[in-house]
């Protein structure tokens, strides 16, 4: 039997003995009158009652859809399945799920980073190492509620460096492992090592030449700069399964202005339903490349990238980060960079 026969019965049914007394119900919002019929797809609600003033039992209905004028109380989604892709090991591709449950028609998915991955809220499936959620939630209104499945891309992160070379520009040597150590890789069970990397290749910039060392030499990275103050290289790591590319930017000896931050303005964070947004104005040294993080507690801290200062030094950090955070957010904020 279905919800609506169910529902004409206790409406017609006396809840204690004696005379039967009428049965009267509204519906609201009033832009449907209480022939059901509709003026736009929303959510109502009916209240009812077993006569004139005395409200009743209180529910939420939806419209189903396809269906005009009819109302209906939207069922909780059902399990959801969710199917990973064939490898969840970074190659370059974004790894998308599949996701069903019985009776959905459809599904939409949404991709989120979690930990200390940052990925916004989208549509759109990861694709570098890290720790994400995907979310799944029906397309139709018959369903409310979600599923998630969390879920991890394993592969090598490289992350910049910074070298020095003198202020002649004369070749240096550069040292294997000091160049890996802060470099990470992932693995499938979410935890970080700096283990089991080796660099495959080397990649001149510019203007400058590097090579890989071998036989006696080996274990050291030999570069022989440009006349630029400022220049970079790059090279590839490797964990025998997943690439990942890397960047050292090299300065010249006695060529660096001094390090500096300034705080300008921070602006109003912003929730729009998925995600807080706040941007943040500093000056620093013109044209240089700053490493910024930032952190609401100072326990946990987030990267933003590499912001370019720009002719003026001026420049702005815009922070995203999956959730309501607008309060915490209003109450502490903290900005940290590096050169």
């Amino acid at each position: 039997m279905n919800r609506y026969l169910i529902l004409i019965l206790i409406l017609l049914s006396p809840p204690f003995a004696g005379p039967l007394m009428s049965a009267d119900y509204t519906i609201q919002p009033s832009s449907i009158d209480q022939g059901g019929q509709l003026a736009s797809s929303a959510n109502y609600q009916g209240v009812f009652s077993n006569s004139p003033g005395a409200e009743g039992v209180s529910a939420q209905y939806r419209l189903r859809a396809g269906f005009a004028g009819q109302l209906f109380d939207p069922d909780a989604l059902p399990s959801v399945d969710f199917v990973a892709p064939g490898s969840l090991a970074a190659d370059g591709s974004p790894k998308a799920f599949l996701a069903q449950a019985q009776h959905v028609d459809a599904l939409a998915l949404i991709y989120e980073g979690r930990n200390d991955t940052v990925y916004t809220s989208s549509a759109t499936p990861p694709a570098t190492p890290g720790l994400y959620r995907v979310s799944a939630s029906s397309l139709s209104q018959e369903y409310v509620g979600s599923a998630y499945r969390d879920f991890v891309i394993s592969g090598p992160l490289a992350m910049p460096d910074s070298l020095t070379k003198p202020a002649d520009h004369s070749a240096i040597s550069i040292s294997l492992q000091k160049l890996l150590a802060n470099d990470i890789r992932i693995l499938p069970d979410g935890s970080k090592t700096s283990q089991g990397l080796i660099l495959t290749t080397v990649i001149a910039g510019t203007g400058n030449s590097v090579f890989l060392g071998e036989e006696e030499d080996d274990g050291w990275i030999f570069f022989t700069p440009s006349h630029s103050t400022t220049e970079a290289f790059g090279y590839v790591i490797s964990d025998g399964v997943s690439n990942a590319n890397g960047v050292v930017t090299v300065n010249a000896q006695g060529a660096n202005p001094p390090f500096t931050l300034q705080f300008v303005r921070t602006g109003i964070p912003i929730f729009d339903g998925n995600q807080t947004s706040l941007g943040m104005d500093f000056i620093g040294v013109p044209g240089q490349n700053y490493q910024v993080e930032w952190s609401a507690d100072l326990i946990t801290w987030h990267s933003s990238g590499i912001v370019p200062t720009g002719l003026t030094g001026s420049f702005t950090v815009s922070i995203v980060l999956a959730g309501n955070h607008v309060s915490e957010w209003k109450q502490s904020m903290f900005v940290r960079a590096r050169r």
